[in-house]
């Protein structure tokens, strides 16, 4: 299964605040969690997941900070 991370610190400054994104495979959140940390994929801060589909390509298992996870994933930045 895949997990989708996202990181934001709030206490930098708004507009900049959405560190970025972090897409993982693993068999439960735990273990995604973990693994975010073990391959230091996570930069801090904040934290929300979900699950998501998608086969394995070029994105699991690496982080892709705010501007490249906006270019990459077709984001709008909300923080």
């Amino acid at each position: 299964m895949q997990w989708w991370f996202s990181f934001c610190d709030s206490a930098r400054p708004k507009g900049h605040q959405w560190l970025g994104v972090a897409i993982v495979e693993a068999p439960d959140w735990f273990a995604a969690w973990r693994k975010t940390h073990d391959l230091g994929l996570n930069p801090g801060g904040d934290v929300r997941f979900h699950p998501t589909t998608g086969e394995p390509d070029a994105h699991i298992d690496r982080f892709f900070d705010a501007e490249e996870a906006n270019d990459t994933f077709d984001l709008v930045q909300m923080i």
